[in-house]
Order: structure tokens, then sequence, then C-alpha cells
């Protein structure tokens, strides 16, 4: 008679036990199943810990920035000229705004930034001393009365700035836009709580800036946040 399966394969109850013990398809997928999962958990982690960590570089590189434009002001909407002296046209719209200055008191003064249209380049004026920029800060709203240019006589609207870094320009953009109140004061933006426009909340550091109410998305917009 031909033998049995057992008989013509001994197998010895060790091996059959190892056999038994061992690991089945379906185990075996589940098993694999877990460890993908946990591979990708760590590697969002991985990835969000650097985006993190992009986001932050950003932010402080921004508040060193802006530090470095302590003593600046832009001025837009004055006339080109040929053969101009930005220094002497600062001193001139200072004492249009109520403050007298003289060029000992401006470091140095040009035209810098995107022409927009018809608009003249702004005029970027960094002083010797923060007080006095922030005198003319202060009485900036006198702005509004300088209504000809003094060269031609051609109608003007100068408007007198801090020097915002592109980031915190953008933003204060955005929060006209939306009609939120706020101010800057030596580069600090100063923005309206949602449950009290009488209380202001400064946005200046890294954490500031992570904690401000808005959607990642548009943070990134108005570049709070550099692009993922």
């Amino acid at each position: 008679s031909p033998l049995s399966l057992h008989a013509a394969l001994p197998i010895s109850g060790p091996a059959v036990a190892g056999m038994e013990g061992g690991v089945g398809p379906d185990e075996g997928h589940q098993n694999l199943g877990s460890d993908i999962k946990r591979v990708d958990k760590e590697v969002k982690g991985i990835r969000d810990r650097a985006k993190k960590q992009r986001r932050r570089d950003h932010l402080v590189g921004d508040k060193r920035d802006q530090y470095s434009r302590r003593e600046n002001l832009r001025v837009t909407g004055v006339p080109f000229h040929q053969g101009e002296n930005t220094n002497r046209i600062m001193v001139g719209i200072a004492c249009d705004l109520g403050v007298t200055i003289t060029e000992a008191d401006i470091s140095v003064s040009h035209r810098s930034g995107k022409r927009v249209g018809d608009n003249p380049i702004p005029i970027l004026c960094k002083f010797v001393r923060r007080d006095v920029k922030n005198q003319i800060l202060a009485n900036k709203m006198r702005a509004r009365n300088i209504k000809r240019d003094p060269y031609d006589g051609r109608l003007v609207k100068i408007y007198v700035d801090e020097d915002l870094t592109s980031m915190r320009a953008r933003v204060c953009k955005k929060l006209r836009q939306d009609r939120v109140p706020h101010y800057t004061r030596d580069g600090k933006v100063y923005i309206a709580s949602a449950d009290s426009e009488s209380q202001f909340k400064v946005h200046d550091t890294p954490e500031d800036w992570e904690s401000l109410e808005w959607l990642d998305s548009v943070k990134i917009d108005v570049g709070v946040y550099p692009q993922d």
C-alpha cells in the first residue's frame, strides 16, 4: 500500500511546533501594514519639525531685518526731478511737518523700491538718530497738507511711513483691506484684539507671529510664513 505523507516525510515534534507557531500570511500583512504606518508617522513628524524650524528661521530673519531699519522712514508720492538732492527734499518735507532738521541729521537718503504705474519711486531716508525719525513720524498726518510740488506746482499726495520689511508691509496691507485697526511703532505691528478694538497686541517676535490667529494659508500668502 502507498506510504502516508507522514511516513514518507517524517517531521519531528519540535519542527511541527515551529511551523505551527510561525507567522501566517494574514498576520504578516498586518505586521507590514503596522510598520508602514509607523514609518509614515515618523516621516510626517520629521517633516513637521523641519517645516516649523523653517518658519521660525524665516521669522527670526524678518525680525533681524526690521531691526536694521529702525532709523529709517519711507516717503512716497514725491515727484522725481533730474539732479535732485533727496537729503534737501527730506529737510523740506520735515519742515512742512513742523519738524526742524538739517542735512546733518540724515545719514543717507535715496530712491528705493519699484515704480508702480505713474507713481514715483519712494524715498528711503536713514536718520542719524532714532528720535529724529520719531519726531517726523509723530507728525506724519500733516503730510496731507502738502498739496503741490514746490518745484513745478503739480498736485501731490505725500505719505510718510516707517520702513517695514516686505512681510510686515503686506500684513499691514491686509489689515487695511480687512479694516482691522492697527498701527506700527519702531517696526512692531500693533493689531486690535478681536474682543476689543481698544486693546492692541504687539507682533514683532517669532512667537508673536506664530500666535497670530490667521490660517496658515493666509500667513503664507502675506509672507508671515515661507512657501512650504
